[in-house]
């Protein structure tokens, strides 16, 4: 297997939580992007496959979560509470 430049195990991890509380949507969603394109591309040790799936796992559940409280605070404006 051929080796392209990407994240070594440790740094895919790493950049998975590197995203801060602060983070938003749109930030999660390309990072996880940027992660399927490398993972679609191939050339990747095993090592470094499990690490980029890892790390789209932490993103999705991370975009998930962001999703969740949109509509939670959009349900609070539907019912007209704050």
């Amino acid at each position: 297997m051929t080796s392209s430049p990407g994240p070594e195990p440790s740094d895919a991890l790493q950049a998975a939580f590197a995203l801060g509380d602060d983070d938003g949507f749109e930030a999660v969603y390309t990072r996880l992007e940027g992660v399927t394109k490398r993972l679609e591309e191939g050339g990747l040790t095993l090592d470094q496959t499990l690490a980029l799936y890892e790390q789209g796992i932490a993103l999705s559940r991370r975009a998930q979560a962001l999703l969740d409280a949109a509509e939670q605070r959009i349900e609070v404006l539907r019912q007209g509470g704050d």
